[in-house]
């Protein structure tokens, strides 16, 4: 073999190994090519996995709240009808109170903060009127007589511990209903009462009285009767 055939194999080796050298790289690129689109769209298929997750979990969670809120309101409105019904039985059972010819003797005090009017004994005079209080009583004790307070159920409930073997007592006074109980004051001969205004099944008042010197049991009912709210 002369040496031009042996350049010209060798021309066609190389060719061939060059050939093959580029094609093998094409592949190689092509390869690497797939595999990273492959990959991003394997990212953008678990992201939007992700924001599909985090949207469900946002709607199941706002679905409760929304479960929540209507159960709430649901409980609301059989509490309130229940009170309304109870209501209804203590108007029914409620004795109205009329009012006294002595009364127009007394003087009548008013307290502006509470909405509220009513007539005492001459003896008596306001020893608290604010917000918080109307407090009646003995100008020459200081004792107190009459107590209104805006309503708390734990103040009631307090004034109530004060009282023994109470008795559930409702009076019907300017068209309102007082509701609460008697009974005599704990280690004391003295009748007390303890009563709340109710209207449409919410207590708005509390009223404490109770007998003490000058201020008797017959004129506690006075007291109630002459009793006038602001509405």
């Amino acid at each position: 073999m002369n040496t031009r055939s042996i350049f010209t194999v060798l021309g066609y080796i190389f060719i061939g190994a060059l050939a093959t050298g580029l094609g093998t790289g094409f592949f190689l690129y092509r390869s690497n090519a797939d595999r990273a689109a492959l990959m991003e769209s394997k990212a953008q298929a678990e992201l939007q996995a992700e924001q599909l997750l985090t949207s469900s979990q946002e709607l199941a969670e706002e679905a409760n709240q929304k479960l929540e809120v209507a159960s709430d309101e649901v409980a609301q409105t059989r509490e309130r009808v229940q009170r309304l019904e109870e209501e209804r039985d203590m108007i029914k059972a409620a004795i109205p109170l009329t009012k006294s010819s002595k009364i127009q003797y007394w003087k009548e005090l008013i307290s502006l903060p509470l909405g509220i009017t009513l007539r005492v004994p001459n003896s008596g005079d306001v020893l608290q009127n604010d917000e918080s209080a109307f407090v009646i009583g003995s100008k020459r004790t200081k004792a107190p007589w009459v107590n209104v307070t805006p309503y708390s159920q734990v103040a009631e409930m307090k004034l109530k511990e004060q009282l023994t073997d109470p008795t559930d007592v409702f009076f019907l006074v300017s068209g309102q209903l007082l509701a609460g109980v008697k009974g005599k004051v704990v280690d004391t001969n003295e009748q007390g009462y303890a009563l709340r205004l109710q209207s449409s099944g919410t207590s708005t008042l509390l009223i404490w009285a109770k007998e003490s010197s000058g201020f008797k049991a017959s004129d506690i009912m006075d007291v109630f009767s002459s009793l006038t709210f602001r509405t």
